[in-house]
């Protein structure tokens, strides 16, 4: 659907509005609404605030869209020049809250990484993604331990929600009873 449908979908919902609420106003009991009052506003009528309203609104609600969209790319440009201009590092960022575990991460391609897995980070960026992902996994849980651990009662679902933006990865890993392990 264009913006041309829009434009002209709005147009005759708005005058098809304006034709039901004219001819139909005495059963509807709306035949008073143009009453003269100079008290608190400058419009000559409502019908003319109710019509000049009708027709503003998208016009507003437009420019308010492209104010945050211009306001998201600014501060997704200073976010980018602050990774680029700090030591660049994987970031990594758990909350625990009893069993519940949510983990940030965020990966670019200029983060720094030990010569030998040099490689590793051209081969995760090699491809150039734009777009938003989700993962559910299965994962072994903290309920039983030993070799039961393993067994299919123990598994619980891990959810990963993601943003690829070409040269950058950020994803959420939301879980609840799984087993962490911390490898230094």
């Amino acid at each position: 659907m264009t913006l041309t449908h829009l434009i002209l979908i709005y147009v005759i919902g708005f005058s098809i509005t304006l034709f039901i609420l004219h001819k139909w106003k005495e059963e509807l009991n709306i035949d008073n609404y143009d009453i003269p009052n100079d008290d608190y506003d400058n419009w000559n009528s409502n019908a003319e605030a109710y019509a000049v309203w009708s027709l503003a609104w998208p016009l507003i609600v437009i420019l308010f869209s492209v104010i945050i969209i211009w306001k998201g790319i600014l501060m997704f440009s200073k976010l980018m020049q602050n990774i680029i201009e700090k030591p660049r590092e994987v970031l990594i960022k758990r909350l625990k809250i009893g069993d519940l575990t949510i983990k940030f991460v965020l990966r670019h391609y200029w983060e720094n990484i030990d010569p030998e897995n040099f490689l590793i980070r051209r081969f995760d960026f090699r491809r150039k993604e734009l777009g938003f992902w989700f993962q559910k996994n299965m994962a072994v849980g903290t309920t039983k331990k030993g070799k039961e651990a393993f067994s299919e009662s123990n598994l619980f679902p891990s959810y990963m929600f993601g943003v690829n933006l070409v040269y950058i990865k950020f994803w959420i890993t939301v879980d609840r009873k799984v087993l962490h392990i911390k490898i230094d």
